[in-house]
C-alpha cells in the first residue's frame, strides 16, 4: 500500500495537470489577442462633404438603424461625429486607419468603434470608411488583465465565441488543420471529422497553393499577415476567405478568416464597370506583348482608380504618362547606378516590390531582358517570389515581356506561374435594351435622372416591361438605380455609355 493521507487534506493537482492547465490558459489568451483584430465591418462611400453615396446592407450590426433611417441622415458626420480626421492629411496619405472613437447605436447604447478612411474614386464616392465594433474585444482585454479566477471565466466566454462565432477560427500544424470552429462547417460544408486533420493541399484552390504553403516564411519575418485565397465547398464550388494569421511560439499557425465571396462579386462588378482588364489585388498578371499597348492601358486604369504606381523598366517614363495628372514612382532598369535607376539584380527588385507601404499597381517591363542578364531559370524563380509579395501585400503586379524574344515553350513556363492578364468580355445587349439605354442617358445629358414611369411615357411602354428591361440593365452594371423618395431614379454607367458605343 502507498502512503496515506492526512485526514482532512486534499490532494495537490500533479504537475503534469498543472501545465496542461497552463498550456490551455495561455492558448486562450493567445486566441483572444486574434479574436481583437477581426469582427464584423460596416462599410460606407461618401463624397468629400461627407454626403452618403453608398450603404452597406449590415449597417444594423454596430449602428442598430436601418438602411433607410441612414440614408435620410445624408452626411456620416450625424452617425460617427465630426471632425474624425484631419481632410489635409487624408489626401497627403490617402488613408488613416485605427480611428477609434465611441458612438451611440439607436437605442442609446455606447459602442467603441475603430474608424480607417481611405481616399477613393468609385463613382461619385472619395472616401471610404470603414467601421469596426470591437466593444466586446475591449471587454474581454479588460477581463484578462483581471485575476486568475476571472481568467478562466474569460476562458469560456472566448469558447462560446470559438464556437458561436460566424468568422472561421483555426489552430494550424504544418499544413494540417490541427483545431476548427463549427463556422467552417456552416461555411465550406465539410463535418467536423472531415475538415480536423485534414490537409490544405485538398482544400485551398490549385492557383493559390503555392503562395499559401510559403505563409510560414513570411510569419517568421513579421507579426500578423493577411491573405486572401479560396477554398473549395464541398459542393465543389469555391469560396474567397479574408484570413488574419500568426505563429505561436511552438511554430502553430493561428487564424481567423470570414467569408468574402459576396465582397468579392461586388467588387468584380464594380471593375466591370470601371475598368477594362480582369485585375486582383494581391496577384501577378504576365503580359506578352512587342509593344506595351495592353500594359500601359492596364497600369493608367489602375492609377486612374487612385491606386500608387511603381514602374520598373527600360523605356522611358514619358511612355507610362498617358493620362494628365497620373503620379507614380518611375525606376529605370539600367546597369548604370545613380538616382532613380535600379540594376539588373533580381533580389535588388524584389525588395523595392516588397517594401511598398500599402497596396499598389507595380509595372516590372521587361522580363526578357532580365532573361539576357541573369539566364530564364532564375527569372522563372523571380516571378514566383514577385507572385509571393503580391500575394501577402496585396499588390497588382504586371509583368511585361517581349514574347517574340523568348521561346513558346518558356513564355509557356512564366504563364504557369503569372497567368496572362485578359481584358473583360464586351457584352452585347437586345436593341430593345440598347433602346431603354439610350433613353436614359439623352435624360441623362440634359441633367434628368428619369423614373421608370417617366420612361413608360416617354418610349409608350408598359410599367412591367419597363421595369423588366431596367432591372435587367441593373443587373448588368449598364445603369445605377438610385432611390429619390419613394421613388427610383435611372442613370446610365461608365459600361451603358461603351455598349452605346460612346
Amino acid at each position: 500500500m502507498g502512503p496515506s493521507m492526512p485526514p482532512g487534506s486534499k490532494a495537490r493537482p500533479s504537475r503534469l495537470k498543472l501545465r496542461e492547465m497552463e498550456e490551455a490558459l495561455r492558448q486562450s489568451e493567445e486566441l483572444h489577442r486574434i479574436i481583437l483584430t477581426n469582427i464584423s465591418d460596416s462599410v460606407f462611400l461618401t463624397d468629400d462633404k461627407g454626403q452618403f453615396t453608398f450603404i452597406c446592407p449590415n449597417v444594423d450590426n454596430i449602428f442598430g438603424y436601418s438602411f433607410d433611417e441612414i440614408y435620410a441622415m445624408k452626411d456620416i458626420t450625424a452617425l460617427i461625429g465630426e471632425d474624425i480626421f484631419d481632410p489635409e492629411r487624408l489626401d497627403e496619405v490617402t488613408e488613416i486607419r485605427n480611428i477609434e472613437r465611441t458612438v451611440r447605436d439607436k437605442g442609446g447604447q455606447e459602442h467603441t468603434v475603430l474608424i480607417n478612411v481611405k481616399r477613393v474614386a468609385i463613382r461619385y464616392g472619395t472616401r471610404l470608411f470603414t467601421c469596426r465594433d470591437i466593444t466586446e474585444y475591449k471587454r474581454v482585454e479588460q477581463e484578462l488583465s483581471e485575476s486568475i479566477e476571472h481568467r478562466k471565466k474569460v476562458q469560456k466566454d472566448l469558447a462560446l465565441f470559438f464556437n458561436l462565432s460566424a468568422d472561421l477560427f483555426s489552430i494550424m500544424d504544418g499544413d494540417r488543420l490541427r483545431k476548427v470552429n463549427p463556422a467552417w462547417t456552416a461555411t465550406l460544408g465539410y463535418s467536423m471529422d472531415e475538415l480536423v486533420g485534414a490537409s490544405i493541399e485538398r482544400l485551398v484552390h490549385h492557383d493559390d497553393l503555392e503562395v499559401t504553403l510559403s505563409l510560414e516564411r513570411r510569419m517568421k519575418a513579421s507579426n500578423v499577415v493577411q491573405y486572401e485565397n479560396r477554398y473549395r465547398h464541398k459542393d465543389g464550388s469555391y469560396r474567397w476567405i479574408s484570413w488574419n494569421s500568426i505563429m505561436s511560439d511552438e511554430g502553430y499557425v493561428h487564424s481567423v478568416g470570414r467569408d468574402i465571396t459576396t465582397k468579392k462579386r461586388e467588387e468584380d462588378e464594380i471593375k466591370r464597370r470601371l475598368l477594362r482588364f480582369k485585375m486582383e489585388p494581391g496577384r501577378a498578371y504576365l503580359v506578352p506583348e512587342r509593344a506595351p499597348v495592353n500594359l500601359l492601358e492596364a497600369f493608367d486604369e489602375l492609377l486612374g482608380v487612385r491606386y500608387p504606381g511603381l514602374v520598373v523598366s527600360r523605356r522611358g517614363k514619358e511612355v507610362f504618362t498617358i493620362a494628365p495628372g497620373r503620379e507614380f514612382v518611375y525606376r529605370w532598369l539600367s546597369e548604370k547606378q545613380g538616382a532613380g535607376t535600379v540594376r539588373p539584380d533580381l533580389a535588388a527588385i524584389e525588395r523595392l516590390v516588397d517594401g511598398l507601404e500599402g497596396e499598389h499597381a507595380v509595372v516590372l517591363d521587361g522580363l526578357e531582358y532580365l532573361c539576357s542578364k541573369a539566364g530564364f531559370d532564375r527569372v522563372l524563380s523571380f516571378v514566383e517570389h514577385v507572385r509571393e509579395i503580391a500575394f501577402f501585400k496585396n499588390h497588382i503586379v504586371l509583368l511585361g515581356v517581349d514574347h517574340g524574344s523568348l521561346s513558346r515553350k518558356d513564355v509557356a513556363r512564366l504563364e504557369k506561374e503569372a497567368p496572362r492578364m485578359e481584358r473583360y468580355p464586351v457584352a452585347t445587349l437586345p436593341e430593345d435594351s440598347i433602346e431603354v439605354l439610350r433613353a436614359v442617358f439623352e435624360q441623362n445629358s440634359h441633367g434628368v435622372r428619369p423614373t421608370r414611369t417617366g420612361l413608360c411615357r416617354l418610349l409608350g411602354l408598359s410599367q412591367p416591361t419597363i421595369r423588366k428591361r431596367v432591372s435587367d440593365l441593373f443587373t448588368g452594371g449598364y445603369v445605377w438605380q438610385t432611390r429619390r423618395g419613394r421613388t427610383m431614379v435611372v442613370e446610365v454607367t461608365e459600361k451603358g455609355r461603351k455598349a452605346m458605343g460612346l
